[in-house]
């Protein structure tokens, strides 16, 4: 449970302090005012990075040069203190009861949560890039592994393309891709088959979800999708399955050599893979209707919180970003109805009726409780 969360010179936040209740709480005002910068504090703690992919000098306040956010929380039995500061012209720093952790990914798995926003009902007619952000948050907060992988296999692939393009001026340098390759596939294939888990475990709660949504009328089907040749990680074990991936890759990546010198970027990997959406075996992206969309988008999102819950014991806060406003009447309901229980954060224009919680009222960046 968060408990309070503490904001100085963090955007355009005046400095506060605000308590928060194990229920709902609201925050609301006119648009433009900092409810959303609110739920983006809380969210840094759960992946350490804006949902919005802001730079950390965007975080800090225009006239300052370091701002900072405190959260108080109960997890593991115990009060819990987690820190963030950011700078305009230095490195972040993090803080878990007052020890500087070394890396982000220590931090990764103390607080969990789920935000949900305008942006995300985008996520099945859009571009993959946001659908694999999708799964690159969720799985970093179940696993913290995998944003030390997923970390190593960015680093990788920048300094595979930087050689690309190296390489297309001083030819001589095409005799290191050997080595490269085997850097670059070895730690594919941990990007992957986690992924490949993953998308297993929230597909399953997706179409059970869906399907009540729709009063089974529908059934969605969620898979992963990539060019390379990949395994049914239920059905082989974890090494030869990563073994599979790792050739796969390698094959690619000579297979695609002469297509890479003139692209001068990785043709094959991760940042290709993709998430394929059916409904009744049609693709949602083209033949879907907005409503059949959002809907998919809702299941995803739930089955995102409920997958964190089902591997970790944890339920996670639910971060629900002007979200309600651009759900129907049926929708809005059956994700209040699926969150209940849950510590809920609601950002909206209008002050709603609430049975039990708490309201902030939002107006240029000074939060009051109501």
């Amino acid at each position: 449970m968060i408990k309070s969360l503490s904001l100085h010179n963090f955007r355009n936040i005046n400095p506060v302090t605000l308590d928060f209740c194990p229920e709902i709480n609201i925050f609301y005002g006119n648009n433009a005012q900092g409810k959303t910068n609110t739920l983006e504090a809380i969210w840094m703690f759960s992946c350490v990075k804006s949902f919005r992919i802001a730079r950390d000098k965007d975080l800090v306040a225009f006239d300052s040069e370091r701002a900072e956010i405190d959260l108080n929380f109960f997890s593991e039995e115990r009060d819990q203190r987690a820190r963030l500061c950011f700078f305009k012209n230095e490195k972040r720093q993090i803080f878990l009861n007052d020890v500087k952790l070394p890396s982000p990914a220590r931090l990764l798995g103390n607080v969990k949560s789920v935000i949900f926003s305008p942006e995300h009902l985008s996520l099945v007619k859009e571009g993959p890039d946001q659908r694999r952000r999708f799964i690159d948050m969720g799985l970093s907060q179940i696993k913290p592994s995998y944003f030390t992988a997923f970390s190593s296999f960015r680093r990788i692939l920048d300094q595979r393309n930087a050689l690309l393009k190296e390489a297309a001026r001083n030819p001589v340098l095409a005799d290191t891709f050997a080595v490269w390759n085997e850097k670059f596939a070895a730690v594919s294939s941990e990007v992957i088959y986690m992924r490949l888990k993953y998308v297993k475990v929230i597909a399953a709660i997706a179409r059970d979800i869906y399907s009540d949504i729709c009063k089974g009328k529908e059934e969605l089907n969620v898979q992963y999708k990539s060019d390379l040749i990949l395994p049914d990680v239920d059905v082989i074990e974890e090494k030869e399955a990563k073994l599979v991936i790792y050739e796969s890759v390698i094959n690619a990546l000579y297979e695609l050599r002469r297509k890479e010198s003139v692209m001068l970027s990785t043709a094959a990997g991760p940042h290709r893979d993709d998430l394929d959406f059916t409904i009744n075996a049609h693709s949602a992206k083209i033949f879907g209707s907005q409503g059949q969309q959002r809907s998919t988008v809702l299941a995803l999102k739930l089955a995102e919180a409920k997958s964190i819950t089902d591997l970790t014991g944890d339920r996670p806060a639910i971060l629900l970003d002007d979200v309600l406003s651009e759900l129907d009447h049926m929708r809005q309901e059956y994700i209040l109805e699926q969150t209940k229980g849950q510590q809920t954060f609601i950002t909206t224009c209008e002050k709603a009726k609430l049975n039990a919680g708490i309201a902030f009222l939002v107006e240029n960046g000074s939060i009051r409780s109501i």
